[in-house]
């Protein structure tokens, strides 16, 4: 059981490389990062689109665009830890981008995984436990619906958009930077809201209803 224990371990597996090979396995480059993020930005744009243009079949489209933009998490929470780029600075930028797309803020979010690494698994203190499990089917019902998801998202940009946040694993710090983040990005849904409502009304078909779903 040991020496398969130590056989599947990642750093047992890197110590035994020669040290060419660990030097090329571990270099750190942005050009495989942005080949991976034309892709899928690629793709969100082609099918988005297909649902602006609508074309024939285009609701079946939706479920697939909700899944393009809700895997865009997986680019921001990499890039809360600097993994998808060399420079730092595309990381930031692609975290933030990322963020305003999934309504999720790029520097609190960062401060809340952080955090959950830091006390992984302490009920007290892991802010990812903090929300209750269902406990029964109504309970169960409304977490699948993700209105409970959604109501929470609002009140994150709220709450920080007022300055009014109080969560233990913030210092003082920081909380003025995330209230700024937070107003750029309520500034920016508002621009949103003004063209869906004027001249781009496909961004909430194309955009904000799969994103929902």
């Amino acid at each position: 059981m040991d020496d398969r224990a130590e056989a599947l371990d990642h750093r047992a597996f890197v110590a035994r490389l020669a040290p060419e090979e660990r030097a090329r396995l571990t270099e750190r480059s942005n050009a495989p990062g942005l080949r991976r993020l034309a892709l899928h930005g690629g793709a969100i744009l082609l099918v988005g689109a297909a649902i602006a243009g609508r074309v024939p079949g285009w609701p079946l489209l939706l479920p697939v665009q909700g899944v393009l933009l809700a895997f865009l998490f997986t680019l921001q929470h990499e890039a809360t830890h600097q993994t998808p780029f060399a420079s730092a600075r595309l990381n930031e930028w692609v975290g933030h981008a990322t963020g305003v797309l999934i309504v999720q803020p790029f520097g609190w979010f960062r401060h809340f995984h952080l955090a959950h690494h830091r006390h992984t698994n302490d009920p007290a203190r892991d802010p990812e436990l903090a929300a209750p499990r269902p406990e029964d089917w109504p309970a169960f019902l409304w977490h699948l619906s993700s209105l409970g998801y959604w109501r929470d998202k609002a009140a994150v940009l709220w709450t920080n958009a007022s300055g009014r946040i109080e969560a233990p694993w913030l210092s003082a710090r920081v909380r003025p930077r995330l209230r700024r983040e937070a107003r750029a990005m309520l500034a920016a849904y508002a621009l949103g809201l003004t063209l869906m409502l004027t001249v781009a009304p496909w961004l909430f078909t194309a955009w904000l209803l799969p994103l929902a779903l």
